[in-house]
């Protein structure tokens, strides 16, 4: 569960995707709403309870990571495509999903851009793979023994979601699913990317790791 998540764990899971360079804090999604700056408040006054505990547990993990580096009380806006918009000089990436939410930062000199995504492992209602996934991707999976399908399916989401924040920090490039190929490897936790399209202009980086109960992935540019 995710109560059991402890500090040590979710460092562990941050070290395992990222550079030293990059700081991390994955928590249970909660209720930080009163944490939340009044124009922070105002992206998602009119949502849900469920959004706004989501949104807050994400904006309060950022910020905790802006703390290391002095950067205090600064408001998490978000940008045309709800992505946060960071300080000057930062790269950052925030994912959050039924019971998980997590942010990563650093510095812009050492990290250009990052992507985090982290997704709940459940039984898919639907054939998501025929949207997500590429000819050469459901390939891969048609050979794969040690994973369920469903499993192997949302790993690609997820990876492909933490490449797509990346990319489009890097360069504001919005990617969909067809526009590149991952190709995990489950010996290293390294997943290498094909991509389908000739105007990206990044060599990104892609880590994952898989729990008993969930996926996080990791995208970013040295």
């Amino acid at each position: 569960m995710i109560n059991q998540l402890t500090q040590n764990e979710s460092s562990e899971i941050i070290a395992h995707l990222f550079p030293t360079e990059v700081s991390g804090l994955i928590l249970p999604v909660n209720d930080y709403v009163s944490q939340l700056n009044s124009d922070e408040y105002e992206i998602i006054r009119q949502a849900s309870d469920k959004r706004k505990f989501e949104f807050s547990t994400g904006r309060w993990c950022a910020k905790q990571l802006l703390a290391l580096h002095e950067h205090y009380d600064f408001s998490i806006l978000s940008g045309e495509h709800r992505e946060p918009i960071w300080p000057d000089k930062f790269s950052g990436s925030i994912s959050h999903c039924k019971d998980q939410c997590g942010a990563v930062i650093a510095n812009i000199n050492q990290i250009k851009s990052i992507g985090f995504d982290v997704e709940t492992i459940r039984n898919l209602k639907n054939n998501i793979a025929k949207i997500i996934c590429t000819d050469a991707e459901k390939l891969w999976i048609n050979k794969q023994s040690s994973h369920t399908y469903d499993r192997l399916v949302q790993l690609l989401f997820s990876l492909k979601e933490s490449v797509y924040k990346c990319a489009y920090q890097y360069q504001q490039l919005k990617l969909g699913f067809q526009d590149c190929s991952i190709h995990p490897d489950f010996d290293s936790n390294i997943a290498q990317i094909t991509f389908n399209i000739d105007n990206i202009h990044a060599n990104i980086k892609l880590r994952f790791k898989l729990t008993g109960s969930h996926i996080y992935s990791g995208a970013f540019i040295l």
